[in-house]
């Protein structure tokens, strides 16, 4: 019989979110012009890795506005307002889904497995408010740990 401790999921993907309690200390580092998609990473699947650079965060912050249809306008402004607070605009957008890809091919390939993402309540903490999603895309110690139930 296996026993289970800590985070557990009955998807083969696990990934989930972890949301420092501090954020960067220069953040006059960071771009003041963005295109999603176009750094950092896109794919939120199995592979078992961590993210804890500001672009895929974004990116993954910003997929997380596509699988909810209650909340994911007010979710995408408060990404908005946050970044302007920053002096960062979001410029473009080149994520896409398998479906959009066909029209695009230009567009780049992104995605949150299922059972880690917003349609399934999955890693919406981010969005708790204004200040947790600050800490969240702004702390190298904030990060999405990938991984799956396979081994």
């Amino acid at each position: 019989m296996k026993t289970r401790l800590g985070f557990v999921s009955n998807s083969s993907s696990s990934s989930f979110v972890v949301i420092a309690n501090n954020i960067a200390n220069n953040i006059d580092g960071f771009p003041t012009e963005i295109v999603l998609g176009e750094d950092g990473e896109t794919e939120f699947g199995w592979e078992f890795t961590t993210h804890n650079d500001f672009y895929s965060k974004l990116n993954f912050a910003v997929l997380q506005t596509t699988y909810s249809d209650r909340d994911g306008k007010k979710w995408y402004d408060m990404i908005q307002s946050v970044l302007r607070s920053e002096g960062i605009e979001i410029i473009g957008n080149k994520m896409s889904d398998e479906y959009s890809l066909t029209a695009n091919p230009d567009f780049i390939f992104s995605y949150i497995d299922h059972q880690s993402n917003a349609g399934e309540d999955a890693n919406i903490e981010i969005f708790d408010d204004e200040d947790t999603l600050r800490r969240f895309l702004f702390s190298e110690d904030s990060c999405i740990e990938q991984g799956n139930d396979n081994v």
